[in-house]
């Protein structure tokens, strides 16, 4: 070769495509109610990038996340997050499937399909606070996209929810065979009503118990159906026998405070009178309303049918 010039090679690599970490980068945002947040703004921490919520307990605080492919060529994300604990429930979803995919982000993470130049992976996030959070409490979880391509470039966006104080009075009603309403919560009845037969021989006794459902100590009001002169309607302290039955056809039987998951129980009693009609019926319901918010309240019903 003495010196001269080597031919120049078929393959110029002045023509190969040159990779830099800007080719792949992961884009979160997530929708704080008005607009999404979180456009070209790259972290791991959500600074910037985080909507807030409040909750009651059981109830579900949502949040919308879009993950964009921001980089120059196709790319798949591997998702992950955070998941629940005894105090709240985290779950994920593919907002186009509506699949579940909780398990997958909170383990070694789901992978997105290949996604094309500012096109976008829709995830839905869902955060219960449950029976045991504190009025107050908070839970973060910091939703992660990380590049497949590039496992360096990634990007997140956090979702922050309080617990609200709550109060819900939650009534079930027990005919000798089994507790129902247990969940149910309306002012009618429907869906926590037993029924029984009574006669002038016999009484048809109802167990009723009234549970703080919410999340702080609470008094209830328990307020019930007087009787007639067809039918006689006792009201008795379920632990103590003491006949409450002028406190709660009147303004209310109030039982001491009640811790929250703890209960107070009373017994219903009825019993056709000889005045009462054949096949004639009659309907009880006890209601059960929260003095540290009286728009919370739940009811159940005894519905008696006269027999001979």
């Amino acid at each position: 070769y003495g010196g001269a010039l080597l031919p120049a090679s078929p393959f110029r690599t002045d023509d190969w495509p040159v990779l830099t970490t800007s080719d792949y980068q992961p884009s979160a945002v997530i929708h704080n109610g008005a607009t999404y947040v979180g456009s070209s703004i790259y972290n791991t921490t959500g600074v910037n990038q985080t909507h807030t919520q409040s909750a009651q307990t059981d109830a579900q605080a949502i949040y919308h996340v879009r993950f964009y492919n921001g980089g120059a060529r196709s790319d798949t994300f591997r998702i992950t997050g955070p998941g629940g604990n005894a105090t709240w429930r985290v779950a994920y979803y593919d907002h186009d499937t509506g699949a579940d995919i909780t398990s997958a982000v909170t383990a070694t993470g789901w992978l997105t399909p290949s996604l094309a130049v500012d096109s976008y992976q829709r995830v839905r996030i869902e955060v219960t606070p449950l029976s045991r959070a504190a009025p107050d409490a908070s839970l973060s979880v910091l939703a992660k996209a990380t590049s497949v391509a590039d496992g360096t470039r990634q990007d997140a966006v956090k979702a922050v929810t309080t617990c609200l104080l709550t109060r819900r009075p939650d009534g079930k009603i027990h005919d000798g065979t089994a507790y129902i309403g247990d969940g149910i919560l309306n002012t009618t009845g429907a869906g926590q009503t037993h029924s029984r037969t009574a006669s002038p021989n016999t009484v048809a006794g109802y167990l009723i118990r009234f549970y703080n459902d919410g999340n702080a100590p609470d008094t209830f009001r328990i307020t019930g159906a007087t009787g007639d002169s067809a039918w006689q309607v006792k009201y008795l302290d379920y632990r103590t026998g003491i006949d409450l039955t002028s406190s709660v056809t009147g303004a209310g039987w109030v039982p001491p405070p009640i811790a929250a998951r703890a209960y107070c129980s009373l017994r219903l009693e009825v019993a056709a009178l000889w005045g009462a009609a054949a096949s004639a019926t009659f309907s009880a319901l006890v209601t059960g309303t929260s003095l540290g918010d009286t728009k919370e309240k739940d009811a159940v019903k005894a519905v008696n049918t006269w027999a001979l």
